[in-house]
């Protein structure tokens, strides 16, 4: 059997005249969605032979959390056009090229494409795949190129969002203090956005004892 996982990536900030598409980086909100995801793995045991990610910065720095949580070497990330800019025929070409040796592969990238292809492999439905979410897909075949979308078995999606009130509130706070950060003019690379996310988790949890 063969795993693909579909990781779309976390939550970014918006496009702007100022900010092109490429270039829009992960929120707090983001930063916890993978955290969350990272927990869903290691929970379940799944650990991905290889990671392959869009160049876009909001997934390659979803691909670096995820990397850095379930001790996979940031350093051998992948980076993939084509799971920025294909079409759904692109990515299973791509699945369908990967090495046979490989048995489960991340791939972290974008909708519309990685909403359709896991409706796909359950015959058209309509599951949202919302950032910073996984779809899991699941191939009874010995060698990659025999892959076909329609015939996969869909094994589920997993959110990273927030299950409970507490949670949401951590997204909020996070947000609120990133955006307060940026007004006093701090840049905030990836690094301190998860220290954002951290501490708005902790003052949630304070404030609710």
């Amino acid at each position: 059997m063969k795993r693909v996982f579909l990781l779309r990536h976390g939550k970014a900030e918006a496009q702007t005249m100022e900010i092109m598409d490429p270039d829009r980086k992960l929120v707090a909100q983001g930063v916890e969605q993978v955290r969350r995801i990272a927990k869903f793995l290691r929970k379940k045991g799944y650990q991905p032979q290889r990671i392959i990610s869009s160049p876009a910065r909001r997934a390659h720095e979803t691909a670096l959390l995820l990397a850095q949580a379930i001790d996979y070497p940031q350093a051998l990330i992948q980076s993939q056009v084509l799971l920025y800019s294909g079409e759904e025929h692109d990515l299973l070409t791509l699945i369908q090229n990967l090495p046979d040796e490989l048995e489960t592969v991340m791939l972290v990238g974008h909708n519309p494409v990685f909403e359709t292809a896991a409706n796909r492999a359950v015959g058209g439905g309509d599951n949202h795949l919302a950032t910073g979410s996984v779809a899991i897909l699941d191939f009874e075949i010995a060698h990659w190129r025999q892959a076909v979308l329609r015939t996969a078995h869909f094994a589920g999606i997993f959110a990273g969002k927030p299950k409970e009130a507490a949670d949401g509130m951590v997204f909020a706070v996070a947000l609120a203090l990133e955006k307060a950060l940026e007004q006093q003019g701090l840049s905030l690379d990836l690094a301190k956005r998860q220290i954002v996310a951290r501490q708005a988790a902790r003052l949630v949890n304070k404030l609710r004892r």
